[in-house]
């Protein structure tokens, strides 16, 4: 669901933006085919210069999909306590 947004926003976006993502998440998220939906946005928008990166916060995130989908979405991963201290970490 959240890749389709994704999408939705990119075919609005205009020419002249390099669009960026971050993707968040804070619980057991569970693939619901989101890679091949964002393998499909990537062939489709990686001429804009699209990237996605992935957060996992706190301690039930599904590593291996967000770091999945942040190496398909060119981007990056990264993991953060549910925190303020390690949220700044992660942002800054």
């Amino acid at each position: 669901v959240a890749m389709r947004g994704i999408e939705n926003v990119l075919e609005q976006n205009p020419p002249s933006y390099v669009p960026v993502a971050l993707f968040m998440t804070d619980g057991d998220m569970q693939s619901d085919g989101c890679e091949q939906v964002l393998s499909r946005i990537m062939d489709t928008y990686s001429h804009t210069g699209f990237t996605l990166h992935t957060i996992g916060i706190g301690d039930q995130v599904n590593e291996r999909l967000l770091r999945e989908l942040a190496r398909i979405g060119k981007g990056k991963f990264s993991k953060a306590k549910a925190d303020l201290q390690d949220m700044k970490r992660v942002y800054a």
